[in-house]
C-alpha cells in the first residue's frame, strides 16, 4: 500500500508542541553595522544591528522581522529578493514591521561571550541557515511576547508549497493572526494549501485555540493521537464558547521532522480525508489550531472549530 495511503487509511491527526519558549535573547550588544519597516521610496528600510532593531521593535510595540541573508547568492536569496521584497502587498505589510538584515554569522554578546544568533535557541527552528524569523514585540501582555512567533527556512520545500520566499509564502507569514509559534505555523500551512480552505477565514477563539493546545499536549504525553475525552471536552467546549457545536480534527506527523514540516504534513493527512478535509476547508465562525511534539520525535495536531 502507498505511504500516502497507508498513512490516510490511519488518518493520525492530532499535534502539539515541544518546547519553543525560550526567549529571544535580551538585547544586550550586538556585532553589527547600521545602515526598519519601509522607506519613503517604497523600498525596504533595513537595519543592520540587531540590539538596535530589538529596543526600536520594544519602543514601536511592533512585530520584528529577521532576515538571516546567505553571504552567497542563490536561488532562494534571488526569489526573496527581487520578487517578494518588490511586491507592493508585501511592502504595505512591512510598513508594520521593524526590519533587519543580519548575516549568517550574526552575533551577540551573553555573558561576555559572543554567542551567534541561528545558533540561540530562539532561533532554532531556523536550522543555522538563511531564512526569516518573526519575533513578536507587538503584544507586551502575552505569553508569546519577545518570543519567536513564525519563520521560514530558505530551504526546499515540502509537500504543497511551491517556495518558501515567494510572495504567496512571505505575504502569508506576515498576515498571521497573533499567537503562539505552533498554532501559528499550523494556520501559515492550511492557508498555504492550493485548494485554499476557509477554516481560518473565521475568527481565530481563545477558548479554542486553548482547547487545541490542551489536547495536543495531552496526545504529545501519551504519545498516541486521537480524540480522548471527547465526550466530556465536547460539552465544555460547547458551553465556553456559547455557540455552535464544536467540530475537532486530529493528526500526526511522520517521525523526525521540523516543526514546519510537521505542520504541512497533518495538513497533508487531512487533504487525504474527505470528512476531515472538510472540516478544514469549510467556513466556521470561530477556529483554533495547535501542534505539540512528543518524546518520540512524532507532532501531534488538532484543530477545533464552532463559535
Amino acid at each position: 500500500m502507498p505511504a500516502a495511503v497507508a498513512k490516510d487509511c490511519s488518518l493520525k491527526i492530532l499535534f502539539l508542541l515541544a518546547t519553543f519558549a525560550s526567549a529571544v535573547p535580551e538585547p544586550l550588544r550586538a556585532l553589527g553595522a547600521e545602515v526598519a519597516g519601509v522607506d519613503a521610496a517604497g523600498t525596504v528600510a533595513w537595519l543592520e544591528d540587531y540590539t538596535k532593531a530589538q529596543e526600536r521593535a520594544i519602543a514601536e510595540g511592533k512585530m520584528l522581522l529577521v532576515y538571516f541573508r546567505a553571504d552567497e547568492e542563490n536561488a532562494h536569496r534571488v526569489r526573496f529578493e527581487r520578487e517578494a521584497l518588490r511586491d507592493e502587498k508585501i511592502l504595505q505589510i512591512l510598513q508594520k514591521f521593524i526590519a533587519v538584515r543580519l548575516p549568517l554569522d550574526a552575533a551577540i554578546m551573553v555573558a561576555g561571550g559572543r554567542v551567534r544568533l541561528l545558533d540561540a535557541a530562539s532561533f532554532a527552528p531556523l536550522g543555522g541557515q538563511a531564512g526569516l524569523a518573526v519575533v513578536d514585540f507587538r503584544h507586551p501582555n502575552s505569553e508569546h511576547y519577545r518570543q519567536l512567533v513564525g519563520y521560514l527556512p530558505f530551504e526546499k520545500t515540502a509537500y504543497y508549497v511551491g517556495a518558501y520566499e515567494s510572495k504567496h509564502s512571505v505575504a502569508t507569514l506576515l498576515t498571521l493572526p497573533a499567537g503562539s509559534l505552533t498554532g501559528r505555523m499550523m494556520v501559515y500551512a492550511v492557508r498555504m494549501h492550493p485548494e485554499r480552505p476557509a477554516s481560518t477565514d473565521g475568527q481565530r477563539h481563545p477558548v479554542l485555540m486553548d482547547a487545541c493546545s490542551s489536547h495536543c499536549t495531552h496526545q504529545a504525553k501519551l504519545g498516541r493521537q486521537g480524540h480522548h475525552r471527547w465526550e466530556s471536552r465536547f460539552q465544555e467546549i460547547w458551553q465556553a464558547t456559547d455557540g455552535v457545536a464544536p467540530v475537532e480534527i486530529c493528526a500526526e506527523s511522520w517521525p523526525g521532522k521540523s516543526l514546519l514540516v510537521a505542520c504541512l504534513d497533518c495538513v497533508d493527512a487531512w487533504h487525504h480525508s474527505s470528512g476531515h478535509w472538510k472540516a478544514v476547508g469549510d467556513s466556521h465562525p470561530a477556529y483554533g489550531y495547535d501542534i505539540r511534539r512528543g518524546t518520540n520525535g512524532i507532532w501531534y495536531a488538532t484543530g477545533l472549530f464552532g463559535g
